[in-house]
């Protein structure tokens, strides 16, 4: 309530801004006009005088041309008078301002706002944010509440054999750092990639800070692909 209450004010005090402009443009007196009523009585006396023997021929035809030069130089600062509104069309003009200002205040907010949110103060959005980071599972327990994928078989019994004495080994050796590497691919090879990420953690561990950019990608992309 308190938006529209904001957007309903604002529109007025700017649609209350233009009729003021417009009101004191109208108000403008036209000066245009009495300049040009003294060109044209200019070139009145001037015709009057020739008629009348006070002014040579040649002097009078100067005399249009500098006159007519200025005229023409009023009309180009001057070039039409100014149209006086009435009161009538002014509110019509600021009352169109306002629907138009209300009416795309309205489609913005429809569109791009959250109509019927309620009103959080920045603290309440502070707790709120902070709760969301003290509850969100960690990644062991997201990773744990993930269904159990079914393990792909292997395809001869030679090579599943050598799978699961690589996977004792690699038990029986956690500091191996070769062993968890071709575990890790072995894994994924077999599509088992929950064990294959857990594996390419352990390399991440053994190598430290020698681990590559390559290595994370790796490891990320493994725990994409088990979930």
């Amino acid at each position: 309530m308190m938006f529209w209450i904001i957007s309903t004010g604002l529109s007025a005090v700017v649609a209350a801004f233009f009729l003021a402009v417009m009101r004191a443009q109208s108000a403008q007196p036209e000066t245009t006009a009495p300049a040009l009523l003294i060109y044209k009585q200019q070139l009145h006396e001037v015709e009057k005088d020739v008629a009348k023997g006070l002014l040579a021929a040649e002097e009078a035809e100067r005399l249009k041309i500098e006159i007519s030069r200025r005229i023409l130089a009023l009309d180009a600062t001057s070039p039409g008078q100014t149209r006086r509104d009435t009161p009538a069309s002014l509110a019509l003009t600021a009352g169109l301002i306002t629907v138009t200002l209300l009416g795309g205040t309205f489609l913005m907010y429809r569109e791009y706002g959250a109509p019927g949110y309620e009103n959080l103060s920045q603290k309440q959005r502070i707790v709120n944010a902070q709760r969301s980071l003290e509850t969100r599972p960690s990644l062991e327990e997201f990773a744990a509440a993930i269904p159990v994928q079914p393990e792909v078989v292997a395809p001869s019994a030679d090579y599943t054999d050598l799978v699961e004495k690589l996977r004792k080994t690699v038990t029986e050796r956690p500091d191996d750092l070769e062993g968890h590497v071709l575990l890790a691919n072995v894994e994924a090879g077999l599509q088992n990639f929950a064990a294959a990420a857990q594996a390419q953690e352990a390399v991440l561990k053994l190598k430290g800070e020698a681990a590559e950019i390559s290595d994370f990608f790796d490891h990320a992309e493994l725990l994409i692909l088990s979930v």
